[in-house]
């Protein structure tokens, strides 16, 4: 007596075991993208921030790093993009 029921079984067990490491698979070449995406992104919004800023301190204008700005310095430089934002 032959038994096609757990052939047919084994079968579709198949199948279904492909699609999902199909699936696993294509989410985790599209984390991988999104990921190197992400970081490309981040690393060119920081090679936006110049290194200097510019500050009237005393009446003359002042170069100084930007790791250097207070809280209260006056950044000058009109069109240029500025390192500090005022919230």
């Amino acid at each position: 007596m032959k038994t096609p029921r757990p052939v047919k079984l084994v079968t579709g067990l198949v199948s279904v075991v492909a699609v999902i490491v199909f699936i696993m698979a294509v989410a985790g070449a599209l984390e991988s993208y999104t990921l190197d995406r992400t970081r490309r992104s981040i690393r060119d919004l920081l090679d936006l921030a110049p290194p200097a800023a510019t500050l009237r301190r005393n009446g003359q204008e002042v170069v100084v790093p930007v790791a250097e700005l207070q809280v209260d310095d006056l950044v000058v430089g009109s069109g240029r993009r500025g390192p500090v934002t005022e919230q």
